[in-house]
């Protein structure tokens, strides 16, 4: 029973980690198991298995916005070739211009 109650307090750290879903519960497993016997192997896996996870950092990369003059050509492109009516043109280009 002792030896049971032993076990679970050594792997404390371990435990606290894996329920916590912890990203890094495999290196506290290990410094747990190989340092865990020295106090401060065991504190410093404590305190891992405690601490917050780093937020991950995303990197939004800014969309490239077409000018309004590229707009324009395109619209003008659509006129010519009869894809658009003069009314349609001139809706889209009030809208592109502002």
């Amino acid at each position: 029973m002792w030896i049971l109650l032993i076990i679970i307090l050594y792997f404390l750290p371990t435990f606290n980690a894996y329920s916590n879903k912890k990203r890094n519960a495999g290196s506290v497993f290990i410094i747990n198991f190989f340092l865990g016997w020295s106090i401060i192997g065991w504190i410093v896996a404590l305190s891992m298995s405690a601490g917050k996870d780093a937020k991950p950092t995303v990197v939004v990369k800014e969309v490239e916005k077409k000018s309004s003059a590229s707009d324009l050509i395109e619209l003008h492109t659509l006129k010519e070739k009869g894809a658009i009516t003069q009314e349609e043109f001139d809706a889209h280009k009030k809208k592109i211009l502002g």
